[in-house]
């Protein structure tokens, strides 16, 4: 099994949410910036480790390649996902609430999903390393996971960085 780079995203930031425009500016403005500044880090993560292949939760369009990161690195990018129609028909989706970012009977067996995609691609095209983008909530049973199939892992939640800033977040303000 390959060394994984895992990174725990927000997936926000991923792609610039179209809200952002009904947004105060000054929340708008704390939004783009945080955008910038993941978009900057993730490329340092995945350059830094030398990944082969990147694998992604999010479902991003093919002709969206710089939101896939795919136009800096030439790390082919990957969704890793069970696809969300078949998500959908077969009840593996949920709005998220707060404080329940993790539904285990939603998210366990995507993460399984997930975990056979990587092994089954990374023996077919013998990858070494690997880059996994998922939400930072799954972070703790996904690691769990790849750490039990034998992989080595590092993993880094974007929360943690210094520059995190939720300040653009939709609240009472």
């Amino acid at each position: 099994m390959p060394n994984v780079l895992l990174l725990g995203v927000v997936h926000e930031f991923q792609r610039q949410d179209p809200r952002f425009l009904f947004i105060p500016k000054e929340k708008s403005e704390i939004y783009l910036a945080q955008v910038r500044l993941y978009s900057q880090w993730v490329r340092t993560q995945i350059d830094g480790f030398e990944a082969e292949l990147i694998f992604d939760e999010m479902n991003l369009p093919e002709w969206e390649h710089f939101n896939r990161l795919e136009d800096f690195l030439v790390v082919p990018w990957m969704y890793m996902d069970i696809p969300e129609n078949v998500r959908k028909r077969f009840k593996l989706t949920a709005v998220r609430q707060p404080g329940q970012e993790i539904i285990p009977e939603i998210d366990e067996p995507r993460e399984r999903h997930w975990l056979k995609m990587i092994e089954s691609v990374c023996a077919e095209c013998k990858l070494e390393k690997v880059a996994v983008l998922c939400g930072a909530a799954h972070l703790p049973t996904f690691s769990q996971k790849l750490i039990e199939a034998g992989c080595d892992v590092k993993s880094i939640d974007v929360r943690e960085m210094e520059w995190y800033n939720t300040g653009y977040a939709n609240t009472s303000s």
